[in-house]
């Protein structure tokens, strides 16, 4: 079973996650030796849901699922580590193609000049059939992800891989 996650539900908010379980474990157990004005349920409260809110943030992501033994895949959402997904046939895959490529952005904060400008690589997996495009694609900014996961895609698909 080969499984490449993708994103987090929340996108970059998920990177807070931790944030909001510290914050949690102090509601709840704040009352314990500081004086508050509001009840300790309220406290406790409150601290459950920030608890709950950053494991969700945390625990919340999609990706792709290929059951190589049984010839599946599937896109899935994963809920609190439990993964749903509808598994399709994976029929006449023929090749492997990893690409990359640099995106350059500038930032304008006034709207007039130019003042930071920065640039993200986007690794792409294309499975391939007959056909010029690819039928499945899996993207990472992760070069060591990109070549780890196709090589391991390569392997147990058993298809040639091609790097541009």
């Amino acid at each position: 079973m080969f499984t490449f996650r993708n994103q987090y539900t929340f996108g970059g908010a998920s990177s807070f996650w931790w944030l909001f379980v510290l914050v949690g474990l102090f509601a709840i157990i704040s009352p314990h030796f500081i004086t508050l004005q509001v009840t300790t349920l309220k406290a406790s409260l409150v601290g459950v849901f920030m608890l709950l809110l950053g494991l969700t943030l945390r625990l919340n992501h999609s990706g792709v699922q290929i059951n190589s033994s049984a010839g599946l895949i599937r896109d899935y959402t994963a809920v609190f580590g439990f993964k749903k997904g509808q598994w399709l046939p994976l029929n006449d895959l023929t090749r492997l193609e990893l690409t990359s490529k640099k995106v350059v952005s500038w930032n304008t904060p006034n709207g007039i000049s130019p003042t930071f400008k920065s640039g993200v690589t986007t690794y792409t997996i294309g499975l391939f059939s007959v056909e010029a495009y690819p039928k499945y694609i899996l993207q990472t900014i992760s070069k060591l992800k990109a070549d780890k996961s196709a090589n391991t895609l390569s392997i147990l698909l058993d298809l040639p891989l091609t790097v541009n």
